[in-house]
């Protein structure tokens, strides 16, 4: 481990890990392990966009400062924010549709799994 976060990511995750099987009735657990797994899969994917932007708008460089000028962007700067953002906008995006099933699930749980359901298959999960 490389730094105290690796450990206490691991043990985060073993402490997840030590709550199951759930005191729920089955399909409550399962919706609760289905959103587990989005989430990680989410996160995962939020982890290969950041590198991604981090390496190629967290700095400065000759293409990045002529694309800026094509683009018609005030700044090399304004240019790498906003690329920067178009990189990681999907984890944004995602986040905010595994918050809104939650809130759906309160009233309409059934839709709430339907939703979720689908997102998993669309990253066969």
């Amino acid at each position: 481990m490389s730094d105290s976060r690796d450990f206490k990511i691991e043990s985060a995750m073993s402490r997840i890990m030590g709550d199951f099987p759930l005191d729920m009735k089955e399909e409550e657990s399962d919706f609760s392990k289905d959103l587990l797994l989005l989430f990680l899969y989410e996160y995962r994917m939020f982890n290969q966009s950041f590198t991604h932007a981090a390496k190629e708008y967290g700095k400065g460089g000759d293409f990045n400062e002529a694309m800026s000028k094509v683009m018609g962007f005030e700044s090399e700067q304004e240019f790498n924010n906003v690329m920067f953002l178009r990189e990681v906008m999907r984890f944004i995006n995602s986040t905010s549709e595994i918050s809104d099933i939650v809130r759906v699930y309160a009233k309409q749980p059934e839709l709430a799994r339907t939703r979720l359901k689908n997102l998993l298959s669309e990253h066969s999960l």
